[in-house]
């Protein structure tokens, strides 16, 4: 019931697993109560419309952390591209160290830095090596959008086949409010629809209220509500 999750576990240097499904039944919950000793901490990813599930997980010990909200947009009529004077290219090897740092400091609304139990270095390293994995992953296009100072936000999205994903959105704190952002991820829609897509989707956190807004401005709207639990040893 409670898979074991390697890189987490090596990442934060803890054992950690996560629970198979969205959903707990009777059954279900006893199997966690079961298992739960093998691990300093079990996510669980809950759908949100589960009042059984809720209560459930409340009487095993799990906390809520985090809204996960999926939206999405179709592409069938492809956006314009990219808007304004802000000039958007895509990311070069020397644009990683910056890249890196725009992602150790732009995802403090996630559950890693909300469960204040995981160290924050070990949670900035997270996400530099995420946006450094996208740089290289030859399925994914990161674009950027530069200031005076070099690289000042960028995006990342994955085509597979009629599908595309946004992985990654972030801009300086300086660029926030400069509609960079908004261009920055109007210009993958483009992209992504030039590559084939017909629909692209993208995951935020209920609480990043700055996120949700800028992806209803780009024409997405919330397909599906999960909700994040973690559950440690006492």
């Amino acid at each position: 019931m409670i898979r074991r999750l390697e890189w987490d576990s090596r990442h934060f240097g803890l054992e950690i697993g996560r629970v198979d499904g969205a959903t707990l039944s009777d059954a279900a919950a006893r199997e966690v109560a079961d298992q739960r000793a093998r691990f300093d901490c079990v996510y669980l990813l809950a759908d949100a419309d589960h009042a059984e599930t809720a209560e459930r997980a409340h009487q095993l010990g799990f906390c809520m952390v985090d809204v996960r909200v999926t939206l999405a947009r179709t592409l069938g009529d492809a956006p314009g591209g990219a808007t304004g004077d802000a000039a958007i290219r895509e990311a070069r090897p020397a644009d990683l160290p910056r890249l890196e740092d725009l992602a150790a400091a732009s995802y403090r609304s996630t559950r890693f830095y909300f469960d204040r139990r995981f160290d924050r270095e070990r949670a900035d390293e997270l996400y530099r090596i995420w946006i450094r994995n996208e740089y290289n992953n030859p399925s994914v296009k990161v674009h950027v959008v530069d200031d005076a100072a070099g690289v000042a936000g960028y995006t990342s999205c994955a085509v597979r086949g009629a599908e595309s994903e946004i992985g990654l959105v972030a801009v300086g704190e300086a660029t926030r409010g400069t509609g960079k952002a908004l261009v920055l991820l109007e210009h993958s829609l483009h992209w992504a629809a030039e590559h084939g897509a017909g629909q692209i989707t993208v995951v935020a956190q209920a609480r990043n209220v700055a996120a949700m807004r800028l992806y209803e401005r780009a024409g997405f709207r919330c397909r599906k509500i999960g909700v994040w639990y973690h559950l440690w040893r006492t």
